[in-house]
């Protein structure tokens, strides 16, 4: 990982992300078996926009218009209310199951941690105006994990978010990396 974004990741950003209450009162207005993984934008204010339903089923089709109306905590970078993505699993209560969101990246490695046959890793993602990204934080990963999940990040170029007059702005996001062992031949 280059130093920029090792010295970025230390700076201290947040992706934004749903409180409790806020969840809770979407699941609620959600439908009887509603069940969607959906990624928005997200102003500095905690206000949604552009929802989409990344995975749904069940009475899911009005999730993100519910969404829209929810505010929510704001992304956040040194301490300041920040542009953002979130993606968030919402299942009403009589739903089968939560549904998992889908990984946006897949790293095929030979082994994982304690014979596991999958390791998700969440990374939190800095980017730039320009969509590329400025520092990448996996803090949680088991050890080299992160560096490697990091690494695969700082080759993506994602699309630009907008402030109100449409211009490009900073943003932070989470980033979905799945470590998955090659299948052995039978």
């Amino acid at each position: 990982m280059s130093a920029l974004l090792l010295a970025a990741a230390a700076a201290g950003f947040m992706p934004p992300q749903f409180t409790p209450d806020a969840l809770r009162q979407l699941e609620q207005g959600a439908g009887s078996s509603a069940s969607a993984v959906i990624d928005a934008q997200v102003d500095p204010k905690g206000r949604i926009s552009n929802c989409k339903a990344v995975t749904a089923s069940g009475e899911a089709g009005g999730i993100c218009s519910l969404a829209e109306k929810v505010r929510i905590e704001p992304a956040s970078v040194l301490g300041r209310s920040a542009y953002g993505v979130v993606r968030q699993a919402i299942h009403s209560a009589g739903a089968a199951a939560a549904p998992r969101a889908p990984s946006d990246i897949e790293v095929q490695v030979n082994v994982l941690p304690a014979g596991q046959s999958t390791l998700r890793v969440e990374a939190n993602v800095l980017v730039a105006a320009t969509g590329k990204p400025q520092a990448c934080n996996a803090g949680d990963a088991p050890a080299g994990y992160g560096d490697v999940a990091c690494g695969q990040v700082s080759a993506v170029t994602f699309g630009p978010l907008n402030d109100d007059q449409g211009k490009p702005v900073q943003y932070v996001r989470t980033v979905i990396i799945d470590f998955v062992t090659q299948p052995t031949a039978g």
